[in-house]
This record gives structure tokens, C-alpha cells and sequence, in this order.
């Protein structure tokens, strides 16, 4: 008498796969991609609600301490306030929410950052030729805080990195996580940019200061020899033209007039 194992059926096995390795993958990849944009779509709804939880007030009182570093060597100027204040007020923001500084700094560069805090740099000042420029400027700036752009960022990176880690070590979520914020931080100055022009017709009339602060901004570009070839994809604001471009034709749509300002720019240093 012969005695040999039973034959097990592989097709009962549930250790190996009993697809095409290709239709295995293509499955794998599918949930993955399932899971990527959930994360994604997962951040975007706290980035969007968490913020607004946090009044201005609050944001000011508790956030105020990490700006400090980016609040040196600065003074106010109580027109550019008053300037502020009535920017922050048409866009029904509480009183007091923004405090405007001037940096004593040749940087061509302004920014908002936490507690509600606008700084415009000397440099820049400089080369705007207008009030009605200096004015988009900050009502871009001011449209950011209003937004609750600096916390959304913050946080939405910080989200981003934790995740990263968690999942994959870092390195390489970290890489899709920074041009992913990227492209969100140039969606951020689109939005900024279209509360400037609405600012811009509602005060003076017409949006000539917004078109003018590009086109100082789009020539400086061009002066410096900014490489022309760099894609958007890879840079926190659009080109100065595409962002000129953009205003021109929100302003079209809303039938806002363009003029040439006609203010003085009380805040430019005589040229030497």
C-alpha cells in the first residue's frame, strides 16, 4: 500500500494572490490614490473651518508672540494706519483688527502675518508711485488676514508634514506636500488680489492703483532678470503678469473703470 499527501488545491490558499499581478497593482494604486485624496480633501476641511473658530481678537492675543521675530526694526505711521482702518472696515472687518507697520528694510516686499499684522517695507514704499498703489498693496495684505491666510498656511502644512511622517517617514510626502502647498499659496494671492480690486473701485472709483502695482511689480521682475522659464507650478505667486492679466479681466467682468491714480505717494522717500 502507497501512502502520499493530499494534493492541496492552491486556489484555496488564501497567502497568494489569484488575480494577474497587473489587476493587483492597478487595485493597490487605486485605493492608495482613495486614500491620498481623502487625507487631502480631510485637511482642506479643517484648514477651511478651524481658523474662523479662533476670533481676531484671539488670534491677536495668542499668535501675536510667534510675529515678533518678523516685527523687528519697524515704526507705525498714523496715515498708513488710518489707511488700514478704512481697508479693514469695507471689508467688515472688527475695528482694531490690523496693525499696519512700515519696515525700515530696501526689501521691494510687504506681508501679513499672525495677530493681524501688515508690514509694508520702506523698499517697496519706494518705488510705488501712487497712494491708490500703496492702497492695494495693503488691501491685498489685509484681504489675507481677513482670510485667515496666515493660520490656514501655517496650519495646513503643519497637517501635512504630520501626516507625511506618519505614513511614509517624511520624505517624500514632504516633496508632494510642499508644491501641493504651493499651488495653494498662489490660489491664496488670487483671492487677495480680487479683494484689492474690489477695495481699489469701491474707494477711488476705478482699479488704475491694483493694474499699477503690477506693472511696477511685473517690470522689477523683469529688471532683476527673474528666470522667465521657472514654471507656476513651482513658485508661491503667480507671474506679475498673469496676476495683471487676472485683475484686468475681474474688473472687466464687474465693470470697473481703470484710470491713472492721481494721489501722491506720501509715503516714498525723495529720490536722491
Amino acid at each position: 500500500m502507497k501512502f502520499e499527501n493530499h494534493r492541496f488545491d492552491e486556489r484555496l490558499n488564501p497567502n497568494i494572490a489569484h488575480e494577474h499581478p497587473l489587476k493587483e497593482l492597478g487595485r493597490m494604486v487605486m485605493w492608495l490614490a482613495a486614500a491620498g485624496l481623502a487625507i487631502l480633501l480631510a485637511v482642506e476641511l479643517l484648514v477651511r473651518t478651524l481658523p474662523y473658530t479662533v476670533s481676531l481678537q484671539n488670534e491677536s492675543r495668542w499668535f501675536s508672540p510667534l510675529a515678533a521675530p518678523l516685527l523687528a526694526d519697524i515704526r507705525e505711521d498714523a496715515g498708513m494706519q488710518a489707511l488700514a482702518d478704512k481697508i479693514a472696515a469695507s471689508m467688515q472687518m472688527p475695528q482694531g483688527s490690523v496693525t499696519v507697520h512700515i519696515g525700515n528694510d530696501e526689501m521691494v516686499n510687504a506681508f501679513a502675518t499672525f495677530g493681524g499684522h501688515v508690514v509694508m517695507m520702506q523698499g517697496l514704499l519706494d518705488v510705488l508711485p501712487s497712494e491708490e498703489a500703496v492702497a492695494a498693496v495693503l488691501a491685498h495684505e489685509i484681504g489675507h488676514i481677513r482670510a485667515r491666510d496666515p493660520l490656514r498656511g501655517v496650519s495646513r502644512s503643519l497637517l501635512l508634514d504630520i501626516i507625511g511622517s506618519a505614513v511614509l517617514g517624511g520624505d517624500g510626502f514632504s516633496s508632494l506636500g510642499y508644491l501641493e502647498n504651493l499651488r495653494y499659496s498662489r490660489d491664496l494671492e488670487e483671492a487677495a488680489d480680487a479683494g484689492a480690486v474690489r477695495f481699489s473701485a469701491a474707494e477711488y472709483g476705478h482699479t488704475g492703483g491694483v493694474v499699477e502695482m503690477l506693472e511696477v511689480l511685473a517690470e522689477l521682475s523683469a529688471q532683476q532678470q527673474m528666470p522667465a522659464h521657472t514654471p507656476d507650478w513651482l513658485s508661491t505667486h503667480p507671474r506679475p503678469q498673469a496676476r495683471l492679466a487676472a485683475v484686468r479681466k475681474l474688473a472687466r467682468q464687474a465693470a470697473y473703470a481703470e484710470h491713472k491714480p492721481a494721489r501722491p505717494n506720501r509715503w516714498q522717500r525723495p529720490s536722491e
